[in-house]
């Protein structure tokens, strides 16, 4: 595994591929949406490169976009390929990008439960998810619809 310069993952796959290593990057694409309705794309493991070198590994430090190697008493860091697969196994949507493993994908108008304050537990029904994580929820509650904007996506089960 390779540590990366900031936001400098594309670049230091591309270089170490130029130099024939089996270099890969997983992406993910993030349950939220921005204004327009499109899901950003973000690396799933960010500042890292996952590298496969058979025995020279120390041009890998030189490449453009590395920062360092990861390692453990002057050796790198080895990942099995079957630890790979398992961080990669969380699921993979219709295009290709790995979805979040721990955010659920929520969606406007489907019925969620806050883990915490003081409608935990309750059922309310979506109405709004901004980009930046806040969601409006409406509960019905004695007859009555109570609207609030104080849960965050990941604090809803």
């Amino acid at each position: 595994m390779a540590s990366t310069h900031f936001e400098a993952e594309f670049e230091a796959k591309r270089e170490l591929v130029k130099q024939g290593y089996d270099a890969q990057f997983p992406m993910m694409r993030d349950a939220l949406r921005n204004r327009l309705g499109v899901r950003k794309i973000t690396p799933l493991f960010e500042g890292y490169v996952f590298v496969r070198a058979d025995g020279a590994y120390w041009s890998i430090r030189g490449t453009h976009g590395v920062s360092q190697l990861l390692m453990i008493c002057e050796r790198p860091a080895i990942l099995a390929d079957d630890e790979l697969q398992f961080f990669l196994s969380v699921s993979v949507d219709d295009l290709g990008y790995y979805v979040d493993p721990v955010m659920k994908m929520h969606k406007v108008g489907e019925t969620a439960f806050p883990r915490s304050g003081r409608f935990a537990g309750i059922g309310g029904r979506l109405t709004e998810l901004s980009s930046n994580g806040r969601t409006e929820m409406l509960f019905s509650m004695l007859g009555r619809e109570v609207r609030t904007r104080e849960y965050r996506v990941s604090e809803l089960a």
